[in-house]
């Protein structure tokens, strides 16, 4: 009903492009790429990050003090580098099944049997009219009961944005493993942040990825050996880190901006639409 109305649609991936224009061939020369914008948050240090994001945890009222007097000793542990750290943050869902990533550490693990594997996540089921929040208490049930306080953590909260730079720098990969969902918005702020991002082959995931030459995966035994290989290389992870930032700087929020307003010129003069980040621009 909308594209007989519009000049143009926009969407993230090239794999929703081609999604959209075989739906709707008619109007498939109206449906352009313009991926999600990036933030571009100012270069922080691992360990200030750290400092910020376990700070932000020792303020929550829903966790014990106890809790917290053991969460000072997992910070304390974390400046040794046979400690890793990976997660991800974010409202708990069924497409976005954040139990996976507690089985991906498990399997990190044991391909690292010198190192110590700490798994975090941090979420709540988010409150909304069009979805049943209920369904996803299962989800949370299950977290609530994986979580140790030691090599598996989980958080009911979902962190502010004040401090989603800091708690996606103080990870040393951010992994991304979703069931059905694109996750656009989050990759956003993990890749400004220049954290390591891995994950799924699917999906707007799997694509901007690729796109990044960050590393994508389509089992979670082939991801855990990837993960692996960065922490045993150094090199390769700053390799990572600067292309998390690469990826950042080209399609900043600003980058963004300036194609939305290249559509509209074009419109406005009566031209073609200009290709953007499309095949026809990658190439």
């Amino acid at each position: 009903e909308a594209l007989p109305l519009l000049d143009f649609a926009t969407v993230f991936t090239q794999g929703a492009h081609r999604a959209v224009a075989e739906a709707f061939p008619r109007y498939g020369e109206k449906v352009v790429v313009l991926r999600h914008g990036v933030h571009n948050y100012p270069l922080v240090s691992q360990n200030q990050a750290r400092q910020k994001l376990f700070a932000y945890f020792t303020q929550l009222d829903r966790i014990p003090l106890s809790e917290k007097t053991r969460l000072g000793r997992i910070e304390k542990s974390l400046t040794s580098r046979d400690t890793v750290l990976l997660g991800n943050y974010g409202f708990i869902t069924q497409d976005k099944d954040p139990l996976q990533l507690y089985e991906l550490g498990t399997l990190v693990q044991k391909r690292l049997p010198n190192h110590r594997v700490i798994t975090l996540f941090v979420g709540k089921i988010q409150k909304r009219k069009d979805k049943k929040g209920e369904l996803c208490l299962p989800i949370l049930d299950r977290l609530k009961s994986i979580h140790d306080g030691k090599e598996n953590l989980f958080y009911e909260d979902y962190i502010p944005e004040s401090i989603f730079p800091f708690a996606f720098r103080a990870l040393d990969v951010a992994v991304f493993w979703c069931n059905n969902a694109t996750q656009s918005g989050r990759m956003a702020h993990a890749q400004g942040t220049g954290v390591p991002v891995a994950g799924r082959k699917w999906e707007g995931v799997g694509e901007t990825l690729e796109l990044s030459g960050l590393p994508a995966a389509e089992t979670l035994e082939e991801l855990s050996d990837k993960i692996a290989e960065i922490v045993r290389e150094p090199k390769l992870e700053e390799r990572l880190q600067e292309l998390s930032r690469k990826y950042a700087e080209q399609y900043s929020f600003y980058n963004q901006a300036k194609k939305h307003l290249a559509l509209e010129e074009a419109i406005l003069n009566g031209g073609g639409l200009p290709v953007l980040d499309g095949e026809a621009a990658d190439e």
